[in-house]
């Protein structure tokens, strides 16, 4: 992702995130009357159901027998968006679509899609400590990523049969491969009744597997040292029991 565009998407996100907290703070002001019974929502795993988007930062190191690519250090910048479920101690999300990009002067541009599904388990709250507004977890997952390589650093024998890109840089070739990622995040949760806002910070490490290529001259490339940073904003609504006063 150009650096252009990176502070528009920032501020979409946090407007979003802005909006709704606005949205909550109005909410609050209706009538409703809770019963005063156990409640099977607050177990349910579908209690909360929404979707999150967030911006980050990937870090990487590329291993290649191509000289130009070996021990080359990517910093990539982009965002996702994903489904979210779940209860107060576990949540899922579905990463459905994720785009970072990474160029720099050395005429190395490399574009990486990915998708996949990570579990946020609250440890904290399994042992019956629920710590109000502030909510660690621990990130567990597994990803698929897609890296696209562009560039004038491969000769067109080694280069992979996708075409080239309309550009100043041609494609060169692909890099497929699985990771499983690890890691430590924290909410700041807002919530109503009905509707909750839970702002995070990620962290992460992932570790790749089961890779495949386009392009002969890509054949020994693979990805280690990968590291991710994120910040962003859930945000939908709750499964609960209640009734309005008439």
């Amino acid at each position: 992702m150009a650096k252009n565009t990176r502070y528009p998407i920032l501020c979409i996100i946090f407007f979003m995130g802005f909006n709704l907290l606005f949205c909550y703070q109005g909410y609050g002001q209706q009538d409703i009357y809770w019963e005063k019974k156990y409640n099977p929502a607050d177990k349910s795993f579908l209690k909360y159901s929404g979707i999150g988007v967030s911006f980050g930062v990937k870090s990487l190191v590329f291993n290649s027998n191509i000289d130009q690519l070996n021990d080359y250090h990517a910093i990539q910048e982009g965002g996702k968006a994903s489904l979210v479920l779940g209860n107060d101690f576990d949540q899922i999300s579905i990463n459905a679509a994720g785009w970072y990009y990474a160029s720099n002067q050395s005429q190395k541009t490399i574009d990486l899609f990915e998708f996949g599904i990570t579990n946020h388990l609250y440890f904290l709250r399994a042992f019956g400590i629920k710590p109000l507004g502030i909510a660690p977890y621990v990130i567990s997952g597994v990803s698929r990523q897609r890296y696209k390589f562009y560039g004038a650093y491969v000769d067109e024998e080694g280069r992979g049969d996708e075409g080239d890109r309309k550009g100043a840089e041609p494609y060169l070739g692909k890099l497929k491969s699985m990771s499983l990622s690890l890691g430590l995040g924290v909410e700041y949760q807002l919530q109503s009744e009905l509707e909750f806002i839970h702002f995070f910070a990620e962290a992460t490490g992932d570790l790749s597997f089961m890779s495949s290529v386009d392009g002969a001259a890509f054949t020994d490339t693979k990805t280690g040292r990968l590291y991710s940073f994120n910040l962003g904003v859930r945000f939908g609504l709750k499964k609960t029991n209640f009734r309005y006063l008439r």
